[in-house]
């Protein structure tokens, strides 16, 4: 069983790689466009970033919050946010990973398609 302070080092983990990774994504994506792909994998990763953006502003820190004060402090309508968060969240980057792997593999049979090949 894990202590309390290694749920409260995971959390605080989490949450940092999250927040930087998400940013480093959407500002990459938004301003300096570097990526290039796709404009629908593009977007699907940025609502990827959102939904996991959302999901440590609203389930991570104040689970660890809550770790580290040893109750509940955010207050009983925050408790309900951070629940619907997650099952909003939670479905919805089921979805976008799965629709990220499908677009992926679409893309690149209907590169192989369109590709001439002449034998000689």
């Amino acid at each position: 069983m894990l202590s309390g302070i290694h749920l409260i080092s995971w959390g605080i983990i989490v949450l940092l790689a999250s927040l930087v990774g998400d940013s480093i994504i959407l500002i990459g994506t938004i301003k300096y466009k570097a990526l290039r792909f796709h404009k629908v994998i593009i977007a699907t990763m940025q609502h990827m970033a959102v939904y996991d953006l959302l999901q440590a502003v609203f389930r991570i820190f104040p689970f660890t919050l809550a770790l580290i004060a040893d109750r509940w402090v955010l207050g009983e309508p925050l408790c309900h946010v951070e629940e619907n968060i997650g099952w909003v969240c939670g479905g919805m980057t089921i979805f976008l990973t799965c629709s990220m792997s499908t677009l992926k593999t679409d893309y690149r049979k209907a590169a192989f398609k369109s590709q001439n090949l002449e034998l000689e």
